[in-house]
């Protein structure tokens, strides 16, 4: 969806890759054009799995497409749905088991602005996310203010992301540079607990 500033991008993309294992597990729950989706596959390995979901079809072939031209294609399960019902698509045995979440909210680039996400959609998804996270796990949410709608979401995600138990994820909050207009944000947040190889993650 929305590129952010290059810092925000690179900052998600690094954690996630820090968190990630070989035979990990990692969902993109808002695809775009694949970048994110590019960037899970290759960090989960050959052995990994990586759920990536867009609402809109030319995201979904975007992402196919990205992942075609990398060879990757075997490691990733693309859906077209909303990441409103992250918990339907998500298989019951990745709970608990997931090295990686990433949501990058807004409006796909170069489609149709129209087009967002929604609040009342990302906050279902928040609510299954961090459970998701096996110990040692990141997930990521970068949220826009700059569309209609954008600025209530990204409100949204940070109450609903501080009513986290602060014993089981710790949150934290990136805020945009100074000076710009409309600016996204970056929330973190950690599953507590050292990474460990997925397969050995408690139910």
């Amino acid at each position: 969806m929305n590129s952010p500033s290059p810092p925000l991008t690179g900052q998600a993309r690094s954690l996630m890759q820090a968190a990630l294992l070989p035979g990990d597990r990692a969902i993109d729950a808002t695809c775009g054009m694949g970048r994110d989706t590019v960037m899970l596959a290759r960090a989960v390995g050959p052995l990994g799995k990586v759920l990536a979901i867009d609402v809109q079809e030319i995201a979904v072939k975007a992402t196919a497409a990205a992942l075609a031209a990398e060879n990757l294609a075997d490691r990733v399960v693309a859906i077209r749905a909303s990441h409103g019902d992250l918990d339907q698509l998500v298989p019951a045995d990745w709970k608990g088991r997931v090295g990686a979440v990433t949501f990058n909210l807004g409006y796909l680039p170069g489609g149709d602005h129209g087009i967002t996400t929604a609040w009342w959609e990302t906050r279902r998804a928040l609510m299954v996310a961090p459970g998701l996270l096996r110990p040692g796990g990141v997930l990521t949410v970068i949220a826009y203010t700059g569309h209609p709608g954008g600025a209530e979401e990204k409100e949204g995600v940070e109450r609903e992301l501080r009513l986290l138990d602060p014993e089981k994820w710790v949150l934290e909050v990136h805020q945009p540079e100074k000076g710009r207009r409309s600016p996204p944000w970056l929330y973190v947040v950690r599953r507590i607990g050292g990474a460990r190889p997925c397969n050995d993650a408690p139910d």
